[in-house]
């Protein structure tokens, strides 16, 4: 195949070119050329010599590149790596030239499991000529209003206002007749890991949630600070939600990136979390998601989803704001025989979060 024998693995001593190639192909700041961020999310290990994504390389000129954020997923009850394609980029003088069928082809392998979360629609085209690729939609969002003013300004020029009063935050908060706990956590310890294993089995297909991919995710990262709300019941933990502020000018909307909880605690951690970020005069909530989970604990809890609303079309990217592209979606591949095919390709059973992937990163700005 045209291209093949230039695809290699990306070497940290190519990293000089590697940014030659990101400033090409968009600009300075553009956050992929940042090697702090680069090492956090494609570095392999502090003793590889190289990254988790592969290259088109010829005489040191990068065209191409795609990264591979493998992390192990529960599948129906069963563990398994899932290789996770993200920044698929070709240099513009290549593109129809079927290099992105090259560098997509250099992840996949017989009998693996992958995921494309975020992808750019145009390239779908290319995953289902490789086969076995399936489209799943997009991510549901619900979204919280607490200061309905400041959201309507951010609608201007677009469809519509807030009108119905049922979309305005309710209050009092709801007042829970359990004995809970909460408190923000700066890392997670192994006590975490005995939560997750239990807690688990209610997820039918999700990404391991251990302490120490919840610490690389979250605690560890480079640059965003994620507050994580952990709520007990007794010496219990039975939830935690994690989320971050992201402001524009003098907007604030708290970002919810991750929610684990038993059913019966959901609400209260929800409202926690309502409470929270009010005493912080956040003026919206919003909660990107997949799958048949937490719906109607979110409603409870005064959320309502965006789709067909004057919200739909609510910038997902700030700072800067981009109308672009409201959505998150994904697509999944196996060959796995081991895996029920029809239970896999069913978007309900799949619990995915801002927290996967890449869809949670430093704006290019």
């Amino acid at each position: 195949m045209l291209f093949e024998d230039k695809v290699t693995q990306f070497k940290k001593s190519d990293f000089k070119d590697f940014s030659k190639f990101i400033r090409r192909s968009f600009h300075e700041k553009y956050i992929l050329g940042d090697r702090t961020f680069l090492e956090w999310q494609y570095g392999i290990d502090s003793n590889s010599k190289n990254f988790s994504m592969v290259v088109l390389k010829d005489r040191n000129i990068l065209y191409g590149c795609i990264g591979n954020g493998a992390k192990t997923y529960s599948i129906l009850g069963k563990k398994k790596k899932v290789d996770l394609h993200m920044n698929l980029f070709i240099d513009k003088k290549l593109r129809s030239l079927g290099v992105g069928t090259v560098l997509i082809h250099a992840l996949m392998k017989e009998g693996t499991v992958a995921l494309n979360i975020g992808y750019n629609p145009d390239i779908s085209t290319i995953y289902k000529r490789l086969g076995d690729w399936k489209e799943m939609g997009h991510f549901y969002r619900y979204v919280l209003i607490v200061n309905k003013k400041r959201v309507d300004d951010l609608l201007t020029g677009q469809e519509g206002k807030i009108q119905s009063k049922k979309w305005e935050i309710k209050l009092p908060a709801r007042a829970s007749p359990k004995k809970l706990t909460f408190a923000y956590r700066k890392r997670f310890t192994s006590v975490f890991d005995t939560f997750w294993k239990d807690i688990s089995l209610k997820y039918s297909i999700t990404i391991e949630r251990t302490s120490a991919y919840l610490n690389w995710r979250y605690a560890n990262h480079p640059y965003f600070m994620y507050l994580m709300l952990v709520a007990k019941e007794g010496s219990r933990i039975v939830g935690f939600l994690i989320y971050r502020f992201e402001r524009s000018s003098s907007f604030t909307i708290a970002r919810i990136i991750d929610f684990v909880s038993y059913d019966e605690y959901e609400i209260d951690l929800l409202c926690q979390f309502r409470q929270d970020i009010i005493k912080a005069k956040a003026d919206m909530a919003d909660f990107m998601f997949t799958g048949d989970y937490h719906h109607q604990s979110l409603e409870e809890a005064g959320f309502f989803e965006a789709q067909g609303t004057p919200l739909s079309s609510f910038p997902i990217l700030f700072n800067p704001i981009s109308y672009t592209k409201p959505f998150i979606n994904f697509m999944v591949f196996t060959k796995d025989k081991s895996i029920q095919g029809e239970k896999f390709h069913d978007p309900r059973n799949w619990y995915l979060t801002k927290g996967d992937g890449d869809q949670d990163r430093p704006n290019p700005h």
